[in-house]
């Protein structure tokens, strides 16, 4: 049997083809996770403490400005439900689903630093070359990398961080193999 967030994820991707309206439900989906991800965002809707009716005031408040009224009312659904935990986790298989039928390659890339507009645009050119396919960027911001980034694409990781190079040299040297 799939799981909870394959179902959600297969219902909301099949409610967006119904509706030919993909690429925006992706772009859309994107952003709350996103959101749900890096605040208190999730924190509100997995508590204990919150009401459901205080979850989709928050919702209503903060996405549906931003998001289609199918979108909104999948995640009421799944506030009614209980199931608060598994929206994130629905939203990723919902991208990747998308990612897959769009044919687009979807790269994580974590930085110390914001990326501008710039190196966002320049990674995924770069990208886009070498794999040959389209590719959509996914940016996150991690301060403990100090320096640098990496890149998860396509089942393989890149690791241009400071963090891993101090880890290295810390492993060199430990093994005295440092020069």
């Amino acid at each position: 049997m799939a799981s909870l967030s394959m179902r959600y994820a297969k219902a909301l991707f099949e409610l967006a083809l119904k509706g030919d309206q993909l690429d925006e439900y992706l772009a859309q989906a994107v952003l709350v996770r996103d959101a749900l991800e890096a605040s208190e965002h999730g924190d509100v809707l997995t508590s204990l403490y919150v009401s459901d009716e205080e979850k989709r005031r928050y919702v209503k408040d903060h996405f549906a400005r931003q998001i289609h009224v199918d979108l909104l009312g999948f995640l009421y659904l799944m506030i009614e439900k209980n199931h608060e935990a598994t929206i994130v986790p629905a939203l990723t298989e919902f991208i990747e689903m998308g990612n897959r039928r769009n044919r687009r390659v979807a790269a994580y890339v974590v930085s110390a630093t914001p990326l501008t507009a710039d190196q966002v645009a320049g990674l995924r050119e770069l990208l886009s070359k070498k794999i040959g396919k389209p590719v959509t960027i996914f940016p996150r911001v991690d301060p403990a990398l100090i320096g640098g980034l990496f890149v998860y694409v396509d089942g393989y990781l890149v690791d241009r961080t400071v963090r891993r190079q101090l880890t290295d040299m810390r492993d060199h040297i430990k093994r005295g193999v440092l020069g």
